[in-house]
């Protein structure tokens, strides 16, 4: 009887610690999507001061970007905050999104002690006399937990609209289906 206690016991013990793991995993995942949010939130309204409050500032931020006409890689926090400038200044091409707005689904998150990575999809919408146009992107984000927060220090945007002309040349296009 104690033996079957004591099992009984040590399995409830071990399903209460298995459930309170997950709820902290899907916690922190919950987490992330809101920094990821946010700071795509103040991209989108041109406010820097609170897209690099999202950030971690050193030299090792990375933002990198590629799209079928275009890419770019910049290191350090400094150049890349200096990007973001450029991109709030360039007035032309903000008068042409203003009413841009994000969908996203398919995350894939992995959370470590300290440090996560997420990818996901992500559709930008914006409508130019009264036609909606469209823009697709596989984008990544590596995130760091400090003091309690998770702060980014890497972006990553490929976009994957265009490609399309490319698979109607012929030429392969994979596209892999996240689940």
């Amino acid at each position: 009887m104690k033996t079957n206690l004591f099992l009984f016991l040590t399995l409830a013990v071990l399903v209460v610690a298995a459930c309170q793991e997950q709820i902290g995993i899907n916690k922190e995942k919950e987490a992330i999507i809101a920094v990821i949010d946010a700071e795509s939130n103040a991209y989108l309204v041109r406010d820097l001061e609170t897209l690099s409050s999202h950030m971690i500032q050193d030299s090792l931020n990375i933002r990198i970007h590629a799209n079928k006409w275009e890419y770019a890689y910049t290191v350090g926090w400094e150049n890349v905050a200096e990007g973001y400038k450029k991109d709030f200044a360039n007035e032309e091409s903000w008068e042409g999104m203003k009413n841009l707005r994000l969908e996203r689904n398919g995350y894939n998150i992995k959370v470590y002690q300290g440090s996560a990575w997420a990818v996901f999809n992500t559709v930008y919408k914006w409508e130019v006399d009264s036609v909606t146009n469209e823009w697709k992107a596989i984008e990544t984000r590596f995130l760091e937990k400090v003091n309690g927060e998770w702060k980014i220090t890497y972006v990553g945007n490929v976009g994957t609209t265009g490609y399309e002309e490319k698979a109607a040349e012929g030429k392969e296009v994979v596209e892999e289906k996240v689940p």
